[in-house]
């Protein structure tokens, strides 16, 4: 994977230096002062963009597994330790199984979308002496 993304940001660089690169952008763009900076930003903006959907692209031809997902509470879903056909899929809620790699990822989608707490059950909880409940 390493290899591909290589190559994909070093096209993506290419074509954001040659064909979408304005002859502003290149004129100006080590100039001094605010003209310099908004052609300088303007030519990196045109780099990000061209590489983000070279990388998008890429990671959706050649199947690439993104190993993290975001959950509706604001915590994340990884799926790590591909170890022997068998991965570990954990939340930042507390969840963890590990199970056969064919699972994994359905499995990691599925707790993804579902899951409300976002941070482990632990971190809630009202400090001792604090008014509240503990669980």
């Amino acid at each position: 994977m390493f290899a591909e993304v290589l190559f994909l940001l070093y096209v993506g660089h290419l074509l954001a230096d040659y064909p979408f690169q304005t002859d502003h952008q290149a004129a100006h763009e080590a100039g001094p002062g605010r003209r310099g900076w908004a052609a300088n930003a303007s030519h990196a903006a045109v780099h990000v963009a061209v590489c983000a959907l070279l990388l998008a692209v890429g990671s959706l031809v050649l199947g690439w597994r993104l190993p993290v997902l975001p959950t509706p509470a604001g915590g994340t879903v990884r799926v790590t330790a591909r170890l022997f056909g068998r991965s570990t899929v954990t939340c930042t809620c507390g969840f963890t199984r590990t199970l056969p790699d064919r699972n994994a990822d359905a499995l990691a989608n599925r707790h993804a979308g579902s899951c409300r707490r976002g941070t482990p059950d632990r971190a809630r909880r009202a400090a001792p002496g604090s008014i509240g409940t503990q669980r």
